[in-house]
């Protein structure tokens, strides 16, 4: 209720509105040398609640007698203007029927408010609520003064009753805006977004490099040279104004915080004109001249709204000298692509990437933020090096390969790939690389320069194969008695490689180049530790020893049957007597091909049976080994350590069978199938001294 009687509180005391409008039904006056250049709208309104009456005066208009005044600040009417008015050509300003305009009387070297007096002559007197009364003017134009600039027009009623008599006083006022009309009316400017005219949507501090560039060609230079006028007395001074709409809808650009400008120009925000700011860049020290080809640029700072679509940057232009004012509009594209120098940028600004030189260059495609790329079931992307068919990188179904070419034939492997990085982070499995054609590939060098963590959690491990024959050359898990690797903490290094002859065999040597190896636990090894001191070698394994072999003729002939192996007769466990304080143990090694069958996955392993010449014999187990007569890869394993006495001073050899420390050896195959039992059994001794 309150608004409504504050709305006829206004209504009552501002009676009338009005509004002065050029043919574009904008408030602007134009700077001009064409007397017919654009035509002046005056739109006078009854907001009242009543009717109201022009009182009937004397059929002359007058500055006592008139319905409406029209008031232009000093300096606002040209002097061409006022000539006219002055003249008895004023009467050819309003063109409109029953309306008047009074003859102005100028007084040369006063300044004093320019009133234009008009009287309605018509027969329909009154003015209903809500109707308006249009009148035309001609040949009105601003005065060049300080160049394009703001003003105020006033109107005020005379004459005027509501019922009652009571009579309507008070005024009411209209910003306009004066622009310069006068020379050429197309400047000969280009204007454009350079680096492409597209911002990160939602990006502080993004930057746009508008260029202004002069396309006027001529003979003369003088007259193709576009001045930007410092200001003088004879002209006002060149002002550019940036503005762009704000808000948080697709069409808003943001808001600029900043505008770089050359040396000489001074950038600075500019007052708020509703709720549109504008950033206004003048002159101040010199003329600013631009010959043709030349270009002004102006680096723009724009906090970019957030939502995507194309938004509008405008560069007005006002008191350019020989041109008219106007306005340049460019289109912004808002999204997450952003172009820069021929560069891609995704998410933000494109990026730059370091070479093993740590020589910085800019990356054609830069993607700030996570990425997902689903290619399908037929999909892939390729990183193409040298043509189509060589991909330097290439993912293709579930397979990753990193300069791998199209096949094995044709396809170069990598010689160096250096990770430049504080972590590497791989959650999932590490397979060997193959081409499209499914062979598998081996990188020549990998070269880590830092400190690499691997941590694989529970369940995980990590293998480095060599061969096509899923054998490792380094395992971190533990090798179980049916083949399969299961992950904890052992670390196995080079388990097994097949040779030329198609033979699995044991990695020759290891080096450590280290000063000192440390072990929590107990050290296995195949051979002599050797010291550099007086002391010479200290020998913790013994060599290893053939007992025999045993080829059968049938598979079902030495299934769960005991066998003599000791073909070529053995006369003990063999080796020198123990070290002091040391305690001689020993273990089996046997080579057979089919003990466990992998094809059949089933096999309980393998009995060995020592018999000595007195006392007790022994059993020794030893597990399943892997094996494939197809393939002509032999099996191997070892048994448990074990312990067998020894008589204080062993026989020595002769062939007498009475005086054999060991009298015989058996094995038995104690699978419970057949097709596992082997073919073909090898079987060595080998002794260590454990202190």
């Amino acid at each position: 209720m309150a608004t409504e009687n504050n709305s006829t509180q206004f209504r009552k005391s501002h009676p009338i509105d009005f509004t002065l409008f050029d043919d574009d039904e904008q408030a602007v006056m134009y700077i001009s040398e064409d007397i017919s250049d654009r035509k002046l709208h005056l739109t006078i309104a009854n907001t009242s609640t009543q009717d109201m009456s022009m009182m009937a005066g004397p059929t002359e208009v007058s500055a006592s007698n008139y319905h409406f005044a029209l008031q232009f600040r000093p300096g606002t009417l040209s002097r061409r203007t006022l000539e006219l008015l002055a003249s008895p050509a004023a009467n050819k300003v309003v063109s409109t029927p029953d309306w008047k305009l009074a003859q102005h009387v100028h007084q040369a070297g006063t300044n004093a408010p320019v009133r234009l007096y008009f009287l309605y002559t018509g027969s329909k007197s009154t003015l209903s609520i809500g109707e308006t009364r249009s009148i035309v003017l001609s040949g009105l134009s601003a005065a060049p003064g300080s160049g394009a600039r703001g003003t105020q027009v006033e109107l005020i009623p005379h004459q005027l009753q509501l019922p009652g008599n009571t009579a309507i006083t008070g005024s009411r006022t209209q910003y306009m805006h004066v622009t310069n009309h006068s020379g050429r009316k197309n400047i000969p400017l280009h204007m454009s977004i350079i680096e492409g005219s597209r911002v990160q949507n939602g990006a502080m501090a993004a930057t746009l490099t508008l260029r202004l560039t002069n396309i006027c060609k001529a003979k003369d230079v003088s007259t193709s040279t576009i001045v930007f006028s410092k200001g003088e007395d004879n002209y006002p001074a060149t002002k550019l104004v940036l503005s762009c709409d704000t808000g948080t809808d697709d069409w808003d650009l943001g808001s600029i915080t900043g505008v770089g400008v050359p040396v000489g120009l001074v950038s600075a925000a500019g007052p708020r004109i509703g709720e549109t700011p504008s950033w206004d860049i003048t002159f101040p020290n010199n003329n600013y001249s631009l010959e043709y080809g030349k270009s002004l640029d102006l680096a723009i700072t724009i906090d970019v709204s957030a939502k995507t679509g194309n938004a509008n940057l405008y560069l007005h232009y006002d008191n350019i000298p020989g041109y008219w004012d106007g306005q340049f509009v460019c289109s912004i594209e808002k999204g997450p692509v952003v172009i820069k120098d021929g560069n891609v940028g995704i998410g933000g600004a494109p990026l730059e990437i370091e070479d093993a030189n740590k020589q910085k260059s800019p990356m054609k495609l830069g993607v700030t933020g996570p990425v997902k790329m689903a290619f399908g079931d037929s999909g892939s992307l390729a990183f193409l090096g040298n043509g189509p068919a060589y991909p330097t990188m290439m993912v293709q179904g579930n397979e990753f390969q990193v300069c791998s070419g199209n096949s094995g034939n044709y396809g170069g492997n990598i010689q160096k790939m250096a990770l430049r990085t504080e972590e590497l982070s791989v959650p999932g499995n590490i397979v060997c690389a193959k081409d499209i054609e499914g062979n598998k590939l081996s990188a020549k060098m990998l070269e880590v320069n830092g400190d690499v963590k691997m941590d694989f959690g529970a369940g995980s491990g990590l293998r480095l194969q060599a061969n096509t024959n899923n054998n490792t050359g380094i395992f971190v898990g533990l090798q179980q008695a049916d083949g399969t690797h299961q992950p904890n903490n052992g670390l196995t290094i080079a388990d097994v490689y097949v040779n030329k002859n198609g033979e699995r065999a044991l990695l020759n040597a290891i080096s450590l180049n280290a000063q000192t190896v440390m072990a929590a636990g107990d050290i296995e090894v195949a051979g002599a530790i050797k010291g550099k001191g007086d002391s010479g070698a200290v020998i913790i394994k013994g060599t290893k020893q053939f007992v025999g072999s045993r080829k059968l003729a049938q598979e079902k002939e030495y299934l769960n049957k005991c066998i003599s192996i000791l073909d070529m007769g053995i006369y003990g466990l063999g080796g020198p007597p123990p070290q002091t304080g040391a305690t001689r143990k020993y273990r089996f090694y046997i080579v057979a091909w089919d003990s466990w069958n992998y094809k059949h996955g089933s096999g309980d392993g393998t009995l060995v049976q020592i018999i000595p010449d007195t006392g007790k014999s022994i059993e020794v187990h030893i597990p399943a080994i892997w094996g494939s007569t197809e393939d002509k890869h032999k099996g191997h394993a070892y048994s448990e350590l074990f312990e067998f006495p020894q008589p204080a001073e062993p026989p020595k050899p002769i062939k007498s069978p009475k005086l054999n420390w060991i009298k015989e050896i058996n094995i038995r195959s104690i699978t419970g199938n057949a097709a596992t039992a082997a073919y073909l059994y090898e079987l060595w001794v080998e002794y260590f001294d454990v202190f």
